[in-house]
């Protein structure tokens, strides 16, 4: 996107944010972006009108950690918008990460994140699940202890655009199941911990319902919270398209020809706020969607979507099934 449009999609959404007096957090990704050549022409609008505001700002920065140096570290840090970055790490050793990414990729995300933990940003770690890698996950917990992480996230693929090539890698529900518990046990460790690190976000569409029982001590937290799609976030593209979320690629808009106000009544954005009027199958029937809809609301809208073609199809890899009628 260039530079011109990149701003005045900014100013609507600063617009936005200050008429409902709410906090902007903007992920700058790509690709990767810090090859944008505006990428800190950019950054300096944004702090300026940081600087400007009540609230301020917070800006992440999603990087495959191939530009990472100290010199550009040290320019990141000099801004104060700049609260977090997160390296895409989806393997635990290079032999696999380097199988997804290309050779030498692991060595560099991990450079970067070596570089990122002393420093005063916020560092996350973010890793996304198939089966190739499914044996990997099980040790990114310990690896992102080694290294210091502040938060690691592990997410599930969603096979869309290039992820649709490994619609035939997707996790069963078995797998899905045995993976998320042993995060949850591994977080429910690190909470025993002086230090807490890292937190293992649980608040993401990708953690399922794991703990049917609702007797489980703490299950509800457990069991993470529903998708924030229609809520708390869009996804902008380069060409001013406006998505519910970067995995559901879905135009409701776009920034370059409407206000985000406008955007955000779109049918489907209100249709997604209420989903659990319209979920479908055997989220019917669950005790999470009557009960507790905070806590699910049918998963991963993203998946459900890009495996089904509706976004309020049961998720596809969800491992619990409610009793009939229940």
């Amino acid at each position: 996107m260039p530079f011109d449009q990149c701003i005045a999609v900014l100013d609507k959404f600063f617009s936005f944010c200050n008429h409902w007096n709410r906090f902007p957090h903007i992920w700058l990704t790509g690709g990767e972006p810090i090859i944008h050549p505006r990428f800190w022409d950019i950054l300096d609008y944004i702090d300026d009108h940081s600087k400007d505001s009540d609230t301020g700002f917070h800006v992440s920065v999603l990087s495959n950690g191939f530009k990472f140096d100290g010199a550009l570290l040290k320019k990141l840090e000099r801004y104060p918008v700049v609260h977090a970055v997160q390296i895409s790490v989806d393997g635990a050793r290079a032999e696999s990460h380097d199988a997804i990414r290309g050779k030498g990729s692991f060595d560099r995300a991990i450079r970067a994140l070596n570089l990122l933990v002393p420093s005063r940003l916020e560092t996350h770690m973010h890793f996304v699940v198939f089966k190739d890698n499914y044996e990997d996950a099980f040790e990114m917990t310990d690896l992102a202890k080694k290294l210091g992480i502040d938060i690691l996230t592990i997410t599930r693929l969603v096979p869309w655009g290039r992820g649709g090539e490994l619609r035939e890698s997707m996790l069963n529900t078995d797998q899905v199941q045995i993976l998320f518990k042993k995060l949850s046990d591994d977080y429910d460790v690190i909470l025993q911990t002086d230090s807490r690190k890292p937190t293992i976000g649980r608040n993401r569409c990708d953690w399922p319902v794991i703990y049917p029982d609702p007797s489980t001590p703490d299950a509800f937290a457990k069991n993470g919270y529903r998708c924030g799609v229609a809520y708390s976030y869009i996804n902008v593209m380069e060409n001013g398209d406006v998505y519910p979320c970067r995995r559901m690629p879905i135009i409701v808009g776009n920034l370059l020809e409407e206000d985000l106000m406008h955007i955000w009544q779109h049918p489907l954005m209100w249709k997604l706020r209420e989903k659990q009027r319209f979920v479908q199958g055997k989220c019917r029937n669950c005790f999470f969607l009557k009960e507790a809809p905070d806590i699910c609301s049918g998963g991963a809208s993203c998946i459900a979507y890009a495996v089904h073609g509706d976004p309020f199809q049961p998720d596809p890899q969800c491992p619990y099934n409610p009793p009939e009628g229940s």
